[in-house]
């Protein structure tokens, strides 16, 4: 049933009176009684207003993020953003043609993004954004691209980014305090000053107003990853945030009325949404691209995400072929469960090639042959490269072995030792852990069997990570078990 045509409101009118008519039609004169006419007339009006409000609310739902060609371009992606949800949809709703102004909606702040993309200058090929879950957006193409189309492109001066903000009052002044501030940080005061400006307002709106990282699990979530490297970093950036924002808070003017839970949420919006680009100073830079920004990780991206100079854009363009309909996406890079989950507040299955781990070794102090250079050494071990960390991994150069000869061919990462070390580390580690992987495999395949819940989701995640940390902690093992080579 479609509600494009008035008529269709009269047709249904003309249908409800005729089968009215019928069903209180007698065959001799009589009286109807007045309330029973009253009645009728009620179910009739009640019936038309209920098409009209039906045909309103289909009207009032479109929403459309198309705007006009552009030419074609090629790029490689550098970094990452994260997700998160509010519904739009895409029908047959006219657009300005001279303007490619998106059509008016009432969906508040999805409406007032759109339009403000609209007037600082964003483009877009074809597409449009849809609603997965509660936090969950997602972009779907309108149209086809092939490989090398630029599917969207946001003008540099419209992106907020390290060296933009440093134009921020504000942000200089803090900068100048506090020198070597966290970029998290800065970015984040600068996003929270500007959320009633309407340069900035209708991006800041749109932003999630949640990012479940671990940070806010509660103590039973946090007993998931007892002993994990994730566990510890979560208490050591809370530490951080916390410490940042006792030296922050102090110059933040008072009217902006900025509190700590504020601050921390600009602190992890941030760090989920960023690219690292190297712009015009040819430096990296951590860069926040609104719209770009909301598409989600695919391991086999369609879409790849860079700076061109020569448009003085951030783009994205098609990495092979899209069909219209097929998800937008890109790759967030090969990274561990563990920083999947710190960062963005989500894993993804079958990563055990891009697991990580950490290990502790240290120099028995006891031993004449053991005189290196350090007492200890963190060190970290990712399985997609696992032969250079363990190359990686040493104490320095051991003094008892230089034999007179120059401290600079020291052998290290070549010293059997220090493998055996670095072996025994990982068992260690590994059997402390309450689960083994085959257990964690079953736990995974309940969790993810139940489906209905934030609750799993995040109990999913945490099984996740410590499942990735035994993998490679057993990958570290097996590695130095054979004759040490490189991969």
């Amino acid at each position: 049933m479609t509600f494009n045509d008035d008529k269709f409101i009269f047709k249904q009118f003309h249908r409800i009176i005729h089968s009215t008519g019928s069903k209180i039609s007698i065959s001799k004169p009589m009286r109807v009684p007045a309330r029973f006419t009253s009645f009728v007339l009620c179910v009739i009006c009640a019936t038309v207003a209920s098409l009209l409000c039906l045909k309103f609310l289909y009207r009032e739902s479109a929403v459309q993020v198309v705007a006009s060609p552009e030419t074609k371009g090629k790029d490689s992606i550098k970094a990452s953003p994260l997700h998160d949800g509010q519904l739009t949809t895409t029908a047959n709703t006219p657009t300005s043609a001279a303007s490619n102004t998106p059509v008016e909606t009432k969906s508040n702040t999805t409406t007032d993004f759109i339009h403000w993309l609209a007037r600082i200058g964003f483009k877009s090929n074809g597409m449009r954004i849809v609603e997965l879950g509660p936090h969950n957006r997602n972009v779907i193409a309108t149209q086809s691209f092939k490989a090398g189309d630029i599917i969207m492109e946001m003008p540099i001066e419209r992106t907020v980014n390290e060296e933009s903000i440093q134009k921020d009052p504000l942000i200089h002044f803090i900068s100048e305090k506090l020198p070597n501030s966290p970029w998290e940080a800065l970015m984040g005061t600068f996003l929270l000053k500007h959320r009633n400006d309407p340069e900035y307002a209708p991006f800041i709106q749109f932003l999630p107003k949640f990012v479940g990282t671990p940070l806010f699990w509660s103590d039973s979530l946090l007993q998931l990853v007892q002993g994990t490297d994730l566990l510890r970093d979560v208490n050591i950036q809370r530490d951080h945030i916390k410490n940042t924002w006792d030296k922050f808070q102090p110059h933040l003017p008072e009217h902006l009325k900025i509190t700590f839970e504020e601050f921390q949420w600009g602190w992890l919006v941030v760090q989920s949404r960023v690219w690292g680009l190297e712009l015009e100073s040819g430096v990296d830079q951590c860069v926040m691209s609104p719209m770009l920004d909301m598409v989600n990780h695919n391991p086999k991206p369609r879409g790849e995400v860079d700076y061109d100079r020569t448009r003085g854009s951030v783009v994205m363009t098609a990495a092979k072929d899209i069909k219209a309909g097929d998800y937008i996406d890109i790759s967030y890079g090969d990274k561990s469960s563990y920083e999947f989950l710190k960062y963005y507040g989500f894993t993804i299955p079958d990563n055990d090639a891009n697991e990580y781990c950490s290990l502790s070794i240290a120099s028995n102090l006891t031993s004449e042959s053991e005189e290196y250079q350090y007492r200890s050494a963190e060190c970290d071990f990712y399985v997609q490269e696992l032969a250079k960390s363990i190359t990686d991994c040493n104490l320095g150069s051991n003094k008892s072995n230089q034999d007179g000869m120059n401290p600079s061919h020291d052998h290290r990462g070549e010293d059997p030792v220090i493998w055996a070390k670095i072996q025994n580390a990982a068992i260690e580690k590994r059997l402390k852990y309450p689960s083994t992987i085959e257990e964690d495999d079953v736990l995974l395949e309940a969790e993810i069997s139940k489906n209905s819940s934030a609750g799993s989701f995040d109990v999913v995640n945490a099984i996740r990570v410590r499942r990735g940390e035994k993998i490679c902690l057993r990958a570290v093992e097996n590695h130095i078990a054979r004759p040490f080579q490189e991969d």
